[in-house]
């Protein structure tokens, strides 16, 4: 977080000012935190709380979790799309918090069934799929059979305040149609 704040108050071109002896603050370019959005690569532990820090500072946050694999169907019909998870997590939580939403951030009717061991999430849609683009979307309160939470890890120290997580649900990467 400290780097993002260094960035964010330009601390780089501060610091090479100084080291020239130079105070100009038409070169310096902030950042306002509340208008930034943070892209967190990794919704484990840390990726939780970066964004969980991020959002305490009124950026928008959007977290991709890597280890989910995603199979587009191959062409324009309803063929089902499947998402790999890494590890087993709750079926009923699994079939409602996640969906599918087109470019324009509508949410694609379809069938939602949870794989063999609940590791797998299947969707196949009312109508056939249109070319263009989709984003599958998770609702941060998805969380696995340990009880951690995509906007927070079930062992968080009590008293710690709830009302810095993540607002936004986390969006992962975007499939194309052809």
């Amino acid at each position: 977080m400290m780097y993002v704040l260094g960035l964010a108050r330009d601390l780089p071109y501060s610091m090479d000012a100084q080291r020239k002896h130079e105070w100009d603050k038409r070169g310096s370019n902030t950042i306002d935190l509340s208008e930034a959005t943070a892209l967190i690569v990794g919704v484990g532990g840390i990726g939780t709380e970066a964004a969980r820090l991020c959002s305490a500072f009124g950026m928008k946050v959007v977290g991709v979790d890597g280890r989910w694999e995603q199979d587009p169907p191959a062409s324009v019909e309803r063929h089902q799309l499947v998402v790999q998870l890494d590890e087993s997590v709750d079926r009923a939580l699994l079939e409602r918090m996640l969906s599918i939403v087109d470019s324009e951030g509508d949410e694609v009717a379809g069938e939602v069934t949870a794989g063999e061991g609940a590791d797998s999430w299947i969707f196949i849609p009312d109508e056939a799929w249109k070319p263009g683009t989709y984003m599958l979307r998770a609702d941060v309160r998805l969380e696995d059979r340990a009880g951690n939470r995509l906007d927070g890890l079930f062992d968080q120290e009590i008293g710690d305040s709830t009302d810095t997580k993540p607002q936004d649900p986390f969006v992962f990467p975007p499939f194309t149609i052809e």
